[in-house]
Parts: structure tokens; C-alpha cells; sequence
């Protein structure tokens, strides 16, 4: 049963009349109903505001219903994600194995590549040393060169100096000197004049054995100042002239001309030799003065022993010449284009593919086998490559019976210099690779090159008959015997 309540304690403190409601175990204050406003009491006030509260409740819990079934729903992802997680977790892990493994072999070729590295490091170290000790040498070289050099310039002008001298002294002697009068002349001379010869006559008995009026008259002179105090008698001299001077002008005396006024060739030989002397000398100048090529020639080892490696040669040209293709030559260029003018004179059109002649291909390209084509694409790279090989002699033997020990960038020639062949120097090739030998083939005509072009040859081959367009018996072959290599450490 509710309790009951009692509303005497409320009167007490509260005043006024109250009730209570057993049932709901409230009190109620009774109070006298208030004036209407606007046609509405406070109760329906009351009533109305409870309503809002209501309503107002009721959209909170909606509201609240609403994030409930979104946080629902959203967990419910969450459950779904997660289970994927879970699937994917497997993967995850392999994939983080394979990381794993891939940082591992990167750490080892990071180890690698450090060991590599300290290895070139020393073996820069070393190459260093090398170059170093290759300049201290060329250093020396060039010191050596330019002291020659000048000690050549010097013994040059010396001897331009010493042969101007002597031409000049020569030709001062013949245009100054006084000549000798021959003792037969003299004795002729005063023969006739003894014997009561005048001049005229004695002239005219010179001029019959050849003599010039000059000659003549110069021989007369001198044979009156020879005599002249130096007459011994009539006597005497008339025993002389008796015994010597008969037959005289048509014999002895038509040799007997007085000594450099009547030497004309000696004179023009003189002249002759002192133009050749002086020309010769100034040839030297010049060549001093415009320089020339220098070449080295020197075997580069390989190894650290100096035991293997190959025969290398460096060319240096001076203006107006440059480097031929090969390296091994200078050649003039006084357009200065870097073409050599001796290829340019032969006016052919460059095509870098089919070709007849090296001038239709490109730097440091040769037509070979009518196909414009570098050294360094013959080989094809078989054989063990950590050990490169090259040759640095030839035995080759021609058909015109001629045999050689030649080196690479070396030749001869055919047909009294007809045909020209010269051995190419190959890049280094595998070891095991068959060793391929190029030989620039050229034809000339009267010094002027007509075509150039290679051939190949290997160890024991012969080549093809040459044959020359202005020489029609030419028939010429090459034959290599045997090649000797040296192959890397």
C-alpha cells in the first residue's frame, strides 16, 4: 500500500492549503486560479510546455537511435577492415622478408663495390705514379730536344755563315785577283818579238790559234812587264826562241791561254756550286724556322714486369702540316681544313657506306671490302677478353720475292714506288680471337696518289693479286708468314 503522506508539515512552513496524493506520493499547493490572458489559463501554459519537453525528447532520442545505428554501422567497417588486416598481414610480412632479403644483397654489393673501389684506388695510385714518372721522362725529352735543337740552329747558322764566307771570299778572289801568265805564253811572245815579229802579226797568229783580242792583249802586256828588266840578251834569247817557239801557235800555245781571264768554265762551275751551297743553306734555315715532324718510336708494357704490351709510335706535326688518318705521318693542309690537301686533290665525294677508296669514309674510317668500316668493329670479341693480345712484328713475303720483319704503321713498295703498302696497327682483340692484319693498299702515278684502300689478312693468308690502272703487268700479292703477339698478364 503507498505510504501515506502527510501535507501538515507543509502548511507550517510553506502556508496555504495542500493536498497529497497517496498514490503518486506528491503534494499540490492549492492556490486561487489567476486572471485569463489572451483567452488561454496557466494550465494549458503548463501543458504545453510539457508537450515541447516532450517532443523535444523524443527528437534527442531519435537523434541518439540515429548515432547508435551510424556507430553500428561503422564498426561493423571496422570488423570488415580489420578482417582484411588480418588477410593481408600474411603478405605484408612476406613482402617486408623480401625487403629484408633485397637490403641484405645491396649491403653485400655496397661491400663489393667498397673492396672494387680500394682496388682502384690503388690502382689509380699507381697509374698516377706512372704518369708521373711518363712526365718526368717526356720532361727530360723535351729538354734534350730543345737543347739539339738548339745546338742545330747554332751548327746551322755556322755553316751558312762559313759557306757564304767561302763563296764570297771565291768570288771576291776570281773578280779581284790577278791572274799568271803562262812561262810558254811569255816564252812565245818574246820568241816572236825577238825574232822581229810586231804585234799585229803575233796577233793575228793568236787570234788564228784561237785566242780574243782580250786574251790577247792582256797576254802581251803581262809578257812585257814579265821581261822587263829581266832581258838577258839577244843571244840568248834567240836560242830559246829558236828551240821552242816553231809549230807553237798552232800546238801548245792554242792551250796555252792565260789562267782565270780566259777560264770561263771554271767560272760558271764556281757560280754553279755557290748557288747550290747557298740554296741548300737556306733550305736548312727554313726548315729550322717552320720546324718538321718528330717521332717517337718506343714499346709500352703492359704489365707491371714490362713483359707484354705493344709497339705504339706518337707523331708530332708542326704548321701547316697535320696528322695523316694513321697517325704515322704528317701530310701538308695549307687551307687548314684538317683534310690533307694531297686527299683533297683527289676530289672524290665522301659517302660513308659503299666505297672504292678511304677518302669516301669518315675519320678514322678505311674502305674495306667496298664498305666504309672502323678497325675496332673487325673483331667480335671471342675468346677469354680479361687477357687482350696484340701483334707487334710480321714476317710478310711478296710476290717480288722480297721478305720482312716489319712492324705495325711500316710498309714498302712495288713498281718503283707504283704501288705502296703499309701495315695498319689493330686495337687489341680477345685472347683466342684469330688475329686480323689490315694493310692499306695505295696507287700512285707519278708521286700523285690514285686510290687507297685495306685489305685483311690473317696468319698465313695471301691477298689478292693487286693490280695497278697504269701499270698493266702488275700482278702483286702479300703473304703473311707469321705473326708474332703478346697477350696481357
Amino acid at each position: 500500500e503507498p505510504p501515506q503522506y502527510d501535507c501538515q508539515g507543509f502548511l507550517s512552513d510553506n502556508g496555504g492549503n495542500y493536498y497529497c496524493n497517496n498514490s503518486t506520493g506528491t503534494c499540490f499547493l492549492e492556490q486561487a486560479a489567476e486572471p485569463q490572458v489572451n483567452g488561454t489559463n496557466e494550465t494549458n501554459e503548463t501543458n504545453q510546455v510539457a508537450e515541447t519537453q516532450n517532443v523535444t525528447v523524443e527528437q534527442n532520442l531519435q537523434s541518439l537511435q540515429d548515432s547508435l545505428t551510424a556507430l553500428q554501422s561503422e564498426l561493423a567497417s571496422a570488423s570488415s577492415n580489420i578482417g582484411t588486416l588480418n588477410n593481408d598481414i600474411p603478405s605484408i610480412k612476406q613482402g617486408l622478408a623480401s625487403i629484408q632479403s633485397n637490403v641484405n644483397a645491396l649491403k653485400s654489393q655496397v661491400s663489393s663495390v667498397e673492396t672494387q673501389q680500394n682496388s682502384i684506388s690503388v690502382g689509380l695510385a699507381g697509374l698516377q705514379q706512372n704518369i708521373d714518372s711518363t712526365k718526368e721522362t717526356l720532361q727530360t725529352v723535351e729538354d734534350s730536344l730543345n737543347k739539339s735543337k738548339s745546338f742545330t740552329n747554332f751548327m746551322a747558322i755556322l755553316v751558312l755563315l762559313l759557306v757564304v764566307i767561302a763563296v764570297a771570299g771565291g768570288l771576291i778572289f776570281y773578280a779581284t785577283g790577278k791572274p799568271k801568265i803562262s812561262p810558254e805564253v811569255v816564252d812565245y811572245i818574246t820568241g816572236r818579238i825577238k825574232s822581229g815579229v810586231k804585234y799585229p802579226q803575233i796577233k793575228q797568229e793568236l787570234l788564228k790559234a784561237g785566242w780574243s783580242d782580250k786574251e790577247i792583249k792582256w797576254a802581251y802586256k803581262e809578257t812585257a812587264k814579265h821581261n822587263y828588266g829581266k832581258f838577258k840578251g839577244p843571244a840568248r834569247q834567240q836560242g830559246r826562241t829558236n828551240g821552242n817557239t816553231k809549230g807553237k801557235v798552232k800546238g801548245r800555245s792554242r792551250s796555252a791561254k792565260p789562267g782565270v781571264a780566259h777560264d770561263h768554265r771554271k767560272m760558271i762551275a764556281v757560280t754553279f756550286v755557290a748557288i747550290l751551297l747557298l740554296s741548300g743553306s737556306l733550305l736548312v734555315l727554313r726548315g729550322i724556322s717552320t720546324g718538321q715532324a718528330i717521332s717517337f718510336q718506343r714499346l709500352i708494357g703492359g704489365s707491371s714486369q714490362g713483359t707484354s704490351g705493344k709497339i705504339t709510335y706518337n707523331v708530332e706535326c708542326t704548321p701547316p702540316h697535320i696528322l695523316t688518318p694513321e697517325g704515322d705521318a704528317c701530310c701538308l693542309d695549307e687551307n687548314q681544313n684538317a683534310v690533307c690537301d694531297t686527299t683533297e686533290a683527289r676530289n672524290i665525294t665522301q659517302t660513308y657506306g659503299q666505297c672504292l677508296d678511304n677518302a669516301q669514309c669518315g675519320s678514322g674510317m678505311y674502305c674495306i671490302n667496298s664498305q666504309c668500316a672502323s678497325l675496332y668493329s673487325l673483331y667480335e670479341g671471342k675468346g677469354d677478353c680479361s687477357k687482350l693480345c696484340n701483334y707487334y712484328t710480321l714476317d710478310i713475303s711478296t710476290s717480288d720475292g722480297e721478305s720482312y720483319k716489319i712492324k705495325p704503321k711500316k710498309g714498302s713498295y712495288t713498281s718503283a714506288g707504283a704501288l705502296e703498302w703499309k701495315v695498319l696497327e689493330m686495337p687489341d682483340h680477345c685472347k683466342g680471337e684469330p688475329a686480323i692484319v689490315p694493310v692499306k693498299i695505295i696507287k700512285k702515278k707519278t708521286g700523285q696518289i690514285l686510290n687507297e684502300k685495306v685489305i685483311l689478312l690473317h696468319d698465313g693468308e695471301t691477298s689478292h693479286v693487286q693490280t695497278h690502272p697504269e701499270v698493266p703487268s702488275m700482278a702483286f700479292t702479300l703473304k703473311v708468314d707469321k705473326i708474332y703477339e703478346v697477350c696481357s698478364e
